[in-house]
């Protein structure tokens, strides 16, 4: 099992046990402290040339349920609001990378003007604290 499926499921379980009434039991969308992947686990200073130190998943582990824990204990009521279209707009795609595509298919992408980089709507969700009514 890789390094990040470890954590992944650990904080999953670590999670589920803490907070059963508000979390489904493979509900563990948490790709660890600071966003670290497993190539950032695998490359750190803390892994010698006998392996992985246990203690350094630990502290990753413990870290990130830390953090869900602060996350839950400061929910509070908020607002959704949905907006509308963004025209011209791209997707996490410079112009160079579109203009990269081929010839051929930078038309398919023609609601936003042949600069975008969709086919389809996409979803955005802003979420914005409810002042606390008194």
């Amino acid at each position: 099992m890789r390094t990040s499926q470890w954590v992944t499921r650990a904080c999953g379980a670590r999670c589920w046990r803490r907070w059963r009434r508000r979390r489904a039991p493979g509900d563990a969308p948490v790709p660890g402290v600071g966003g670290y992947r497993e190539r950032v686990v695998c490359t750190s200073p803390q892994i010698t040339s006998r392996g992985l130190h246990p203690q350094t998943l630990s502290t990753i582990l413990s870290g990130t349920v830390l953090a869900a824990h602060r996350a839950h204990a400061s929910l509070a009521p908020g607002s959704l609001a949905l907006g509308g279209r963004v025209e011209n707009g791209t997707i996490k795609r410079s112009p160079p990378a579109y203009h990269a595509n081929p010839a051929a298919e930078r038309p398919r992408y023609s609601d936003a003007g042949g600069d975008g980089d969709q086919e389809w709507g996409v979803g955005v969700l802003r979420f914005a604290a409810t002042p606390a009514e008194a």
